[in-house]
C-alpha cells in the first residue's frame, strides 16, 4: 500500500533535540504536486444556453370541440463558450417543472404527472408516455428532442425542441374538473453540475366556459308577477263636453 508522504515516519542516528518544537504550520512535503493535473486558466462556464422559443407569460385555454387545451413550443439551443469548449453541448439539457390544481367544484382533484402528483410545490413534468422533457436519456421522439440541424441527434445535438399542450375536457363526467391553473418554470442547464444557463416562467389557465353563464340574468320563473301582461284599459275615452251650435232663426 502506498503511503503518502507527509504521513511517512523515519528513523535519524543524529541525537534527539528536545527544545526542537516541530513547525505545526509548515506545509507538508509533497503540497506542491497536487494541483500539477488541475488546469486553473481553464474557464468557469464553457457552456452557455439561450431559449429561441418559449412562453413567458400567461396563456389562456381555448375552446376545442367540447375541450379547453393550449399549445406552446420550447426551443433552446447549447453553445460552446472558451477556446477549450468543443464538444460539450453534449452536457445541455432542458428541464420542465409545473406546479397547480385541477378544480372540481373549487376542490383540488387527484392529478399524478409522471410518477408525482401535482400541488402546490413544483414538480417535474411529463409528457403523456410519462417520460420527463429534455433528458437525453429518454429515447428520441418529435415534440422532445435534441437536433443538429434538421437531423436528430439526441446524445449529442446542440438544439432542443420539445412541444406541450395541456388541457381538459369540461363536460367529462368523470373528471369533472371545471377550472385548471398551472404555473411552469422551464430551465436550460449544464448537467455536470446542474448549473442554470436560461429560465422563463409561464401560466396556463382554462376555465368551464358555462360556470359563466350559471345565474347570468336567468328570468325569475317563480314570480307570476313578472310573467303577468300589462293591464290593458278597454274603457272608452271620455268625450269632451261640446257646446251646442247656436240656431239660426227662421
Amino acid at each position: 500500500m502506498h503511503v503518502p508522504l507527509e504521513r511517512r515516519t523515519f528513523q535519524s542516528s543524529a541525537p534527539t533535540r528536545k527544545s526542537a518544537a516541530p513547525h505545526v504550520n509548515a506545509p507538508p512535503a509533497c503540497a506542491p504536486h497536487r494541483l500539477a493535473n488541475i488546469d486553473v486558466s481553464a474557464p468557469i462556464q464553457r457552456l452557455t444556453g439561450a431559449f429561441t422559443e418559449i412562453p413567458a407569460g400567461p396563456i389562456e385555454m381555448k375552446l376545442k370541440g367540447t375541450a379547453l387545451q393550449s399549445n406552446f413550443a420550447m426551443e433552446a439551443k447549447f453553445t460552446p463558450s472558451g477556446a477549450d469548449a468543443a464538444d460539450v453541448e453534449q452536457y445541455g439539457e432542458y428541464r420542465q417543472h409545473l406546479s397547480g390544481a385541477f378544480l372540481a367544484d373549487g376542490v383540488a382533484a387527484d392529478w399524478p404527472i409522471g410518477g408525482a402528483q401535482l400541488s402546490a410545490n413544483l414538480i417535474e413534468d411529463a409528457d403523456a408516455e410519462g417520460e420527463n422533457y429534455g433528458h437525453r436519456a429518454n429515447a428520441h421522439k418529435v415534440g422532445d428532442g435534441y437536433y443538429a440541424g434538421a437531423v436528430a441527434n439526441q446524445a449529442t445535438g446542440p438544439i432542443y425542441r420539445g412541444v406541450d399542450a395541456p388541457g381538459f375536457d369540461p363536460s367529462d363526467d368523470e373528471a369533472e374538473v371545471q377550472e385548471v391553473t398551472l404555473n411552469f418554470r422551464g430551465r436550460l442547464i449544464d448537467t455536470r453540475d446542474n448549473s442554470v444557463l436560461a429560465q422563463s416562467n409561464w401560466t396556463v389557465h382554462g376555465r368551464d366556459p358555462e360556470l359563466d353563464l350559471v345565474g347570468a340574468g336567468d328570468p325569475d320563473i317563480d314570480s307570476d308577477a313578472d310573467d303577468a301582461p300589462a293591464p290593458v284599459d278597454n274603457a272608452p275615452a271620455p268625450i269632451a263636453d261640446v257646446p251646442a251650435a247656436p240656431i239660426a232663426p227662421a
